[in-house]
């Protein structure tokens, strides 16, 4: 049985057009308010979602309907929804008041209140319910938790199949870090170059462009004296290509960039004007994971002029929401390169895969080593 959702101004609307497309003997699955349109939050309408599927056992349907304060046993639970739908005996109150008018199966309405509570957009969180009924209905392990459970991860993961989730890949000799200030871009450049040369055996040197704050620079100083590696500071374009040239037999060179405030656009056009980002660069924008939803979308946008190739996420062991992460992966149609979780240099440092994210947002908590 396929699952079909269904978008109208009314109930009365939404259920006519079920009909139309699957015919009487379909049933209403879940359906609740929405706000549709506008214009930065404005000038919404609300409208009824509907998730409707033809009866998937219309023999059901022959049999005597009980009692009207009985409760419907578990096997007539479907037969009844068809008759609600047909007789148009729905609960419009609840629907009025953003609730739905008839329960998920149990396993599907835990799954669907953990993904709300780990800020799983209404969008995604709608698609991946719509999945799960149809497997729900199809499935013989249906009544499993565990299966359908399983079956919401997959669908997650599906959904970031398309994306580059195959951590650092160091291919460039420049890597950039960029973000906005206060997400520990200097902690995880310094991660990132460990990495590289403890664990890669390549040569690495730091460049940092972050000449704002003193502080920056003492410590990315300290952490090229831990390496033993080579810095240079640079203030402008001038120095910058200077620093190449003087690193032009190192593997990989690490830029940190200053973290000034994002909705600047003068910033991005500042940070363009000094780096170049030419061809042999790699731009990683660094987001925290403790970062509202709507301003890591507005950080996504403002950063895009610069190209970036993939994202880094950053003080996820100061969380455990992880939906935003979701999100951010699939607006910015970029993957996920590597997560931090913590302070340790270059340990708490794990490369980003679709099935540990999704992990994550199934599970409710990072799974955190040491």
């Amino acid at each position: 049985m396929k699952v079909k959702k269904y978008t109208a101004d009314t109930m009365q609307e939404a259920m006519k057009r079920v009909k139309e497309d699957l015919g009487q003997d379909a049933v209403i699955l879940h359906s609740k308010a929405v706000e549709k349109g506008g214009f930065l939050g404005l000038f919404t309408k609300k409208q009824i979602e509907v998730f409707a599927a033809a009866d998937p056992d219309t023999e059901e349907q022959t049999k005597p309907v009980q009692k009207e304060n009985a409760a419907p046993l578990p096997g007539e639970k479907d037969q009844l929804l068809g008759k609600d739908l047909r007789d148009g005996k729905l609960e419009y109150r609840k629907i009025a008041s953003g609730g739905s008018s008839l329960k998920l199966p149990e396993p599907i309405e835990v799954i669907y209140k953990e993904l709300e509570e780990q800020e799983i957009g209404s969008e995604i969180l709608d698609d991946t319910v719509q999945e799960l009924l149809t497997f729900w209905f199809q499935s013989k392990d249906h009544q499993n938790e565990e299966a359908c459970r399983k079956e919401a991860g997959q669908i997650l993961i599906n959904g970031l199949r398309d994306l580059p989730f195959n951590g650092m890949e160091y291919q460039s000799r420049f890597i950039v870090i960029a973000g906005p200030t206060g997400v520990g871009k200097t902690t995880t450049i310094a991660k990132l170059a460990a990495d590289c040369l403890i664990n890669r055996q390549k040569s690495v040197a730091f460049i940092t462009t972050d000449t704002y704050r003193i502080s920056a620079i003492d410590q990315l100083k300290t952490y090229a004296k831990i390496l033993d590696i080579q810095i240079e500071v640079c203030y402008n374009r001038e120095d910058f290509e200077e620093a190449k040239k003087k690193f032009e037999q190192i593997d990989h060179v690490f830029v940190d960039t200053a973290g000034r405030n994002y909705k600047n656009g003068q910033y991005i056009q500042d940070l363009h004007s000094l780096i170049g980002m030419d061809q042999d660069m790699d731009i990683f924008l660094t987001l925290s994971a403790t970062s509202k939803k709507k301003d890591m979308r507005d950080i996504i946008e403002q950063f895009e002029p610069l190209q970036i190739n993939k994202l880094i996420f950053t003080k996820l062991d100061e969380t455990d929401t992880f939906g935003a992460l979701y999100e951010a992966a699939k607006l910015s149609n970029k993957g996920i390169a590597c997560i931090t979780a913590g302070q340790n240099v270059p340990d708490d440092l794990l490369p980003a895969k679709e099935t540990l994210l999704v992990d994550m947002i199934l599970g409710g908590k990072h799974e955190r080593s040491g």
